[in-house]
């Protein structure tokens, strides 16, 4: 089977180009940027601009001139990104408070571009409440011919599995966060039956230790996680 992946409009992508733009010109100019855009939300701009003659966009480019002709210069690379995301905001404001990072920061997003990260969500509170049940699909042989996964340097709790049933041969497979144990990341992975796959990522913050990501070659396989595995004694 043909292996797809995405290699446009992937969260990764945009992380990266954020955090070079953070090195070039100061993370602080990105935030800055990024609470006017914020400010802009809660305006009238129509009304503001014909009654009050007051052109809110015009003075955001003029404000924020470095960093939106930045932006300007890598669009091509940004289509489909919103700035006003909160895991954009949430690694702005943490770059702000710790610049010392943003040499890391940027490092793990290229190391996830590699990866086709296609969406990144930063839940640094959350972790242990993810959804995380996972399912697999069986063709007339027996083999998974589609699967939904997880990979996490924490640890997966599993319930018992039953076996595949219903007309497409679904095996539902129950799992949880111990969350007695360090969680920083959790990946998802959707391998369809068509060869397309797309990658999820939940994170603590971009600092986390990427040697403990799954190979290439195991995040593409149609075979059961290894922690599952071994809890099913396979």
């Amino acid at each position: 089977m043909e292996i797809k992946l995405s290699e446009k409009q992937l969260d990764s992508t945009y992380f990266r180009v954020l955090f070079e733009l953070a090195k070039k010109e100061g993370p602080e100019s990105l935030q800055k940027l990024l609470k006017d855009l914020e400010m802009l939300k809660g305006n009238s701009l129509e009304y503001d601009a014909i009654f009050k003659g007051r052109h809110y966009t015009l003075s955001l480019t003029t404000k924020n001139k470095g960093v939106i002709s930045y932006l300007r210069e890598r669009k091509k690379e940004l289509v489909g990104l919103n700035l006003l995301n909160e895991s954009v905001t949430a690694s702005i404001n943490e770059l702000v408070d710790n610049p010392g990072l943003l040499d890391t920061y940027l490092e793990t997003a290229k190391y996830l571009e590699d990866y086709r990260i296609g969406h990144i969500n930063c839940m640094p509170e959350c972790l242990d409440t993810l959804n995380i049940t996972s399912r697999a699909f069986y063709d007339k042989e027996g083999k998974i011919n589609c699967i939904t996964k997880h990979y996490t340097d924490g640890s997966i709790i599993y319930s018992p599995v039953g076996e595949p049933q219903g007309l497409f041969r679904q095996q539902i497979i129950p799992c949880i966060l111990d969350g007695s144990v360090p969680t920083t990341w959790v990946l998802r992975t959707e391998n369809s039956d068509s060869g397309w796959q797309y990658r999820t990522i939940y994170l603590e913050n971009f600092a986390f230790d990427t040697t403990k990501l799954p190979t290439e070659e195991e995040v593409q396989s149609y075979d059961l996680p290894p922690s599952l595995k071994l809890y099913l004694g396979k």
